[in-house]
């Protein structure tokens, strides 16, 4: 059988530190490779800011498919209708895509002029930008602050769950139950455990980067938004985006790319660094750990350095499907079409307890810390019932992250 010229993708993540090197996949002629990032947001406007905590009652999966009318509406008349649809699983609470079909290739199918992206190390020594995600996260932001002038409206909309982004201070959180969103009475239930302890130093300082990311900003770009729509944009584009040689030379050979390297990885590397210069250097040398197998493969097989040259990008749709590690799934990028595509495969469609089908894709190996930080999932952590709450509005949220956090302690022992 003849296949088309690919790009494979991989995932991105907050540049201070990168996942395991997991499933790797096979890349013809023209393929790409790209990575996931993280999500966060705020505004300049001096608005009341829009509360992320979920009542988890009749009208939560209402809440948790905000935006998702408009931006399916928005994808087919910019593309084509899709064969998964965006629905609501775990008793309401969480939001994922339904696909029951038998089709396993071109299940998603993302135009590129849907796609939002930023130079990723495209520079003679093919060196990682440190700021590749505060670029991607101020692209995300003027689109937002466009409004329906945006062509990209309807992803802007997915993302805010239905919240006028001008309307508000800052939208929905993209991971409500990531770690830097907990009260500190609820981080107070992770120092059970050492790990745990280590992974609240490591959100703080995360938190700390993306703020002097902000700073470092243009005086036109602060003034265009607040630090709060800068920071909900990083959450969204750290666990997010997909990172791959775009458009950057012809590949004739097989090409051998990994994905994904997950956004929430950030906390690996400090969880076990002593300080931040220690940290900073890690970092450092990780990002050339991971990079170079990549680099190298692409330059020796096409023989062309711009090869290596990777970007990052958004990917709406594909970046709906939730995470579940065993699933084989392949996202691509045909350059005769222009389009990226899911492949899925063994695992990719699981039936949820009310029959339907949710259609998973793999992040790649992840640690519960990485997933914790920047996720705000755990394995066995389903939604929580509303009918087990009691009237208190933030009652439901804390139920879930007390659930997390038990789960946390109990798989991440002391050393």
């Amino acid at each position: 059988m003849v296949r088309r010229p690919i790009f494979l993708l991989s995932a991105l993540g907050d540049s201070s530190a990168f996942a395991p090197l997991s499933q790797q996949f096979i890349v013809k002629k023209e393929v790409s490779s790209w990575q996931q990032a993280e999500k966060f947001r705020s505004s300049a406007k001096q608005i009341p800011r829009y509360t992320s905590s979920l009542s988890l009652d009749a009208g939560a999966s209402d809440f948790v498919l905000g935006g998702v009318p408009q931006f399916e509406k928005w994808f087919a008349d910019a593309a084509e209708e899709q064969k998964a649809k965006h629905a609501a699983f775990q008793t309401g609470t969480l939001r994922g895509l339904e696909y029951s079909g038998k089709d396993k290739r071109n299940v998603l199918v993302v135009p590129d002029k849907l796609v939002l992206k930023t130079d990723y190390n495209r520079n003679k020594e093919r060196k990682i930008d440190e700021n590749w995600d505060s670029n991607l996260s101020v692209l995300l932001v003027k689109e937002c602050l466009k409004g329906e002038e945006s062509e990209l409206n309807g992803y802007c909309s997915l993302l805010c769950r239905g919240v006028d982004f001008n309307s508000v201070s800052c939208p929905p959180s993209t991971a409500p139950d990531a770690l830097r969103h907990w009260t500190t009475k609820q981080k107070a239930r992770l120092r059970r455990s050492d790990v745990g302890e280590k992974l609240i130093k490591t959100a703080k300082r995360q938190m700390n980067r993306w703020s002097k990311k902000y700073e470092a900003l243009s005086e036109d770009d602060r003034a265009l938004m607040s630090k709060e729509q800068f920071l909900w944009a990083m959450e969204a584009v750290n666990s997010r985006a997909f990172k791959g040689n775009y458009g950057g030379g012809t590949l004739n050979q097989l090409q051998s790319l990994t994905f994904p390297i997950l956004a929430a990885i950030a906390g690996l590397i400090f969880l076990f660094a002593s300080d931040d210069e220690t940290a900073d250097m890690i970092v450092q040398f990780c990002g050339l750990l991971v990079v170079a197998p990549v680099a190298l493969s692409l330059a020796e097989e096409s023989k062309g350095p711009e090869a290596a040259q990777s970007d990052a990008v958004l990917l709406p749709y594909i970046d709906s499907a939730n995470h579940l590690e065993k699933a084989e799934s392949n996202i691509e990028f045909n350059p005769v079409t222009g389009d990226f595509t899911l492949e899925i495969g063994r695992n990719c469609q699981v039936k949820e307890e009310d029959g339907r089908s949710q259609l998973y894709i793999s992040y790649g190996q992840k640690s519960d810390r990485e997933l914790l930080l920047n996720y705000g999932f755990l394995p066995g952590a389903n939604g929580v019932n509303a009918e087990n709450t009691d009237d208190d509005k933030d009652a439901p949220r804390d139920a879930q992250r007390k659930r997390l956090a038990g789960i946390f302690v109990r798989e991440n022992p002391n050393y």
